[in-house]
């Protein structure tokens, strides 16, 4: 077992045309660290007005052939106040895989769970939590649903929830073919249980030995679903179909009663070999303002180092490549849409013989809301680490939060704190503003003439305060991060939520 350090990493994106430094405010001259557990893998973090939130795969040292759920919360200035695990009676082995923030500040944690006396029987799971961490026992059994599809080694890999429904993403080992995954979905309600009208009690296994299924699928082989996504009309879930000789690029789509939607890619099944003779296969979809799909091409192939995603259309083509390059591989990590439109991306940027640091590094882009081109870009540099396992999520004022782990010489987590240093940041406030967030108006009190911009650095309103306080209608603001510039040269941030 290798020794593992965790890094958090946390970007706060102000505006453009400026770059990201580390905030010496927090924790100890940048960064602050933890250590609850021998090997402490973070899957994600959660930002509430309160604190912030760790969910981790811990495993101790003293018996490394079991794991749990690890929380870890802190405070804003990045100090631990508590630290505890999440366990389940009934399996010594509990794996977090991804995590899905939902309505009312729950926290669905989906992954896989296994009991170490009875071998070869791997579960998927789902486990509903607080934002503090406690289990949400009206959930499902107890706050837990687990399930079987078809085989012996099951797991959920990706997910995505609305406030009525989650459709939940993964694999199954068939017990008949050991050696064949095959795709799975679960749809549930908002009380995790199955909805009994999709596919079989809520579940249903991509069969690719149904020969109605792409004629030009190998039926005897399988695949895995790594992603899925709810829409107004369709369940889309993207990963990898096994050709018997490597993965290549799958996307499937579904009607909600679970069947395949013929009306995409003729049969519902969208394939693409997008690196030849590598495996290679989707492991994120997003959705675009303009309706096509944003997935990620994952490959452990030779490559020309290149950042690739594919824009799918609704009738399941090709819409447009996106790729973005630097001086060394990039491995994707993760992707989330921000508040102000854009998108945040994070890539393992691989350490080669004329790097400077014999590590794997951090890259951050930033990519305007078409997905189309690069905003800003960011590397962060450490040659006592390899960064790896990069979890993006938006903080409640427009943070961007990185969790990722890093192989290093220690085990302890540690926590950076990003701040996106702009020229109109938060400058010698000659005002007061509040409140702050607001969602339908805000109080500005000083006499002076106001600009209010959006962080691409369009102006979005001009305000004349007359008297001492004037309040400003925000409601038709779209949600995100503002600024608000006094003439006398201050300036304050706006969250509009």
């Amino acid at each position: 077992m290798r020794n593992l350090t965790t890094i958090l990493i946390l970007f706060c994106a102000f505006h453009v045309n400026s770059q990201w430094v580390l905030d010496e405010a927090y924790g100890s001259f940048g960064h602050a660290h933890i250590n609850e557990a021998w090997f402490e893998l973070p899957v994600a973090l959660i930002s509430s007005a309160e604190h912030e939130m760790v969910v981790s795969q811990w495993i101790h040292e003293e018996n490394y052939f079991e794991s749990e759920i690890g929380i870890t919360l802190l405070d804003h200035d990045g100090n631990v106040v508590d630290a505890f695990p999440v366990t389940h009676e009934s399996y010594d082995h509990v794996i977090p895989r991804e995590v899905e923030i939902l309505a009312g500040e729950k926290v669905l944690v989906i992954g896989e769970c296994f009991d170490l006396d009875v071998p070869n029987q791997i579960e998927p799971f789902a486990v509903m939590l607080t934002n503090t961490g406690e289990v949400v026992t009206a959930y499902a059994n107890q706050g837990w649903m687990t399930t079987e599809f078809l085989g012996i080694d099951e797991a959920f890999n990706g997910l995505h929830a609305t406030d009525e429904q989650v459709v939940l993403a993964g694999f199954s080992l068939d017990s008949n073919y050991i050696h064949r995954e095959t795709p799975v979905l679960m749809l549930l309600d908002s009380e995790g249980f199955p909805e009994e009208s999709f596919g079989t009690h809520g579940k249903i296994a991509l069969d690719f030995s149904d020969n109605t299924v792409n004629d030009t699928i190998r039926h005897e082989n399988g695949g895995f679903f790594a992603d899925a996504l709810l829409t107004d009309d369709r369940i889309y879930a993207v990963g990898a179909y096994n050709n018997s000789l490597y993965y290549t690029c799958l996307i499937a789509a579904f009607d909600y009663h679970g069947q395949l939607d013929l009306t995409f890619s003729d049969d519902g099944i969208f394939t693409i070999d997008y690196i030849p003779y590598a495996n290679n296969w989707f492991n994120a979809v997003h959705l675009a303002p303009n309706g096509e799909l944003i997935c990620n091409v994952f490959s452990e192939g030779e490559t020309d180092g290149s950042l690739s995603f594919l824009r799918i259309g609704t009738e399941g083509s090709i819409a447009g490549v996106t790729e973005f390059n630097a001086s060394a591989e990039l491995i994707f990590e993760d992707m989330t849409k921000l508040s102000s439109g854009e998108w945040a991306v994070t890539a393992r940027c691989l350490a080669g013989e004329e790097n400077a640091y014999n590590s794997d590094q951090l890259s951050l882009f930033i990519i305007d809301p078409a997905f189309e081109e690069e905003v800003y870009s960011v590397q962060l540099e450490d040659n006592m680490t390899t960064l790896t396992g990069m979890e993006l999520t938006e903080g409640q004022n427009g943070e961007l939060y990185v969790c990722a782990y890093a192989e290093g010489a220690m085990t302890d987590e540690f926590l950076y704190r990003f701040e996106y240093m702009v020229g109109m940041n938060e400058i010698n406030p000659s005002f007061n503003l509040y409140p702050n967030p607001a969602s339908t108006s805000f109080t500005i009190e000083g006499r002076d003439q106001y600009s209010v911009y959006n962080t691409a650095g369009q102006l979005i309103e001009q305000i004349s305060a007359q008297g001492a306080v004037v309040t400003v209608d925000c409601s038709r603001y779209p949600d995100g991060v503002y600024f608000v510039h006094s003439n006398e040269g201050g300036c304050q941030k706006l969250i509009v939520r």
